[in-house]
């Protein structure tokens, strides 16, 4: 029944195997890719800021050399602009390739979080449009060349007469002849070509540093401007002597907490666990780290600590459209016991996580944990909360309610497309 649900890699034997069967070279990707199958890199967060950094030294490590540009080989191959618009793509299209082989790898390690996904698509489409410009603008040099090879104006009609008035004065005078022509070869002409390809190396330059650029830009627009943002909406939110009740641990929840005690907000966390991986215990150690009051339970007494909480704050793993919240299994049990006990629901998430997917069940899109972990085959991740559940959604733009969220992909698709 599961077995179109993804799952991890078992062993790092199967990992090593991968990555000598595609021939991985990238250190930097190999140590991700292990770190998340070992759930060292904890969140999805920061998963898809180590994948977003993997790119970049992908990047770095490809080099134009290896895809130089062919010396012509005849006048007729010289003389066609088209091999010299193909050729200075290559790079792109060779780190378009590269990418693809990054993220198989790290779904094989583990599969990727729909954060991951989102930004993988937005690189892509920024390479596309970098590959796109090139192009144009290739094809613009090459119209206007054949214009002024065509079209000769006065400037060269003048340049050619003056030529060969010269070519008369230095036939009249051998010795200003060979004077010029010596000076002629002493001084090297690079061939077309090695031009070419020198201008197409600092083309690939120049799209590399944009396409860091774009990745910088998104780290800290999209994820930790994200966060900050969200502290800052939801602290209206948070009254003094409140008693929030956290399932699991969320690094957004952690912000958010540290951000009102850091305006002196009082308040108390409850922290609700449950195996296998028991989560909650990160969170515990991280409230008590900085001197908050914190009570440690399994879900198993959710009922009866449900009755204490003012509200529940919870963090998204992913928001689908039809407002579903997608976070880590046994949410939807925490927010059904909130609502039948009338305690409301708040659901913290940055919009680049916002799906334009569809589910309506936890096994359309999910993933298995390996078996080792729980001892039985079915171990899934993830799970969905209905709409009805939630109370609002925090994000970086604004307080909306569970079913706005195509509203807000509607926003972002139009931002994106402007930009």
């Amino acid at each position: 029944m599961l077995r179109h649900v993804p799952s991890r890699a078992k062993d790092i034997g199967q990992i090593s195997e991968w990555i000598h069967k595609h021939s991985i070279s990238n250190e930097m990707l190999i140590k991700v890719g292990l770190r998340m199958n070992r759930n060292l890199l904890f969140g999805s967060n920061h998963r898809c800021v180590a994948m977003l950094i993997v790119f970049k030294s992908i990047m770095d490590e490809i080099n134009f050399c290896e895809d130089h540009i062919q010396a012509p080989t005849s006048p007729l191959e010289a003389s066609r602009g088209s091999s010299s618009i193909t050729q200075q793509n290559k790079p792109l299209e060779r780190l378009q390739k590269c990418l693809k082989q990054a993220m198989d790898f790290l779904d094989f390690c583990r599969p990727l979080s729909v954060s991951m996904t989102n930004a993988y698509k937005l690189v892509r489409e920024e390479i596309l449009k970098l590959n796109q410009a090139s192009t144009d603008k290739a094809i613009a040099s090459l119209r206007l060349d054949s214009s002024n090879d065509t079209l000769p104006s006065a400037h060269n009609v003048s340049h050619s007469t003056q030529r060969e008035r010269t070519s008369s004065v230095l036939s009249a005078n051998p010795s200003t002849n060979v004077s010029n022509e010596e000076a002629k070869g002493s001084s090297p002409v690079i061939p077309s070509h090695q031009q070419d390809e020198r201008y197409h190396q600092d083309l690939y330059e120049e799209q590399k540093q944009q396409l860091k650029s774009f990745i910088n830009r998104f780290i800290d627009e999209e994820v930790w401007s994200a966060q900050r943002g969200i502290c800052e909406n939801i602290y209206s939110n948070i009254a003094n002597n409140d008693i929030i009740l956290v399932y699991g641990c969320s690094t957004i929840v952690q912000h958010v907490l540290l951000n009102a005690k850091a305006k002196e907000k009082n308040f108390r966390v409850i922290i609700v666990d449950s195996p296998p991986h028991f989560n909650g215990r990160r969170m515990l150690r991280f409230l008590n780290d900085n001197c908050m009051d914190a009570t440690y339970t399994l879900i198993n007494s959710l009922s009866f600590v449900i009755r204490q909480a003012t509200k529940v704050l919870i963090g998204a793993n992913s928001m689908l459209a039809n407002g579903y919240v997608m976070s880590h299994i046994g949410t939807s049990q925490v927010a059904l016991m909130a609502k039948a006990t009338n305690v409301p629901t708040i659901v913290c998430c940055e919009t680049y996580k916002l799906s334009d997917r569809v589910y309506v069940d936890a096994f359309g899109c999910n993933e298995v944990d390996s078996g080792h972990e729980l001892g039985s085959a079915l171990n899934l991740r993830y799970d969905l909360t209905p709409p009805e559940f939630v109370s609002m959604v925090i994000t970086e733009k604004s307080t909306v309610p569970a079913e706005s969220v195509p509203a807000l992909l509607r926003f972002r698709t139009e931002r994106t497309t402007r930009t």
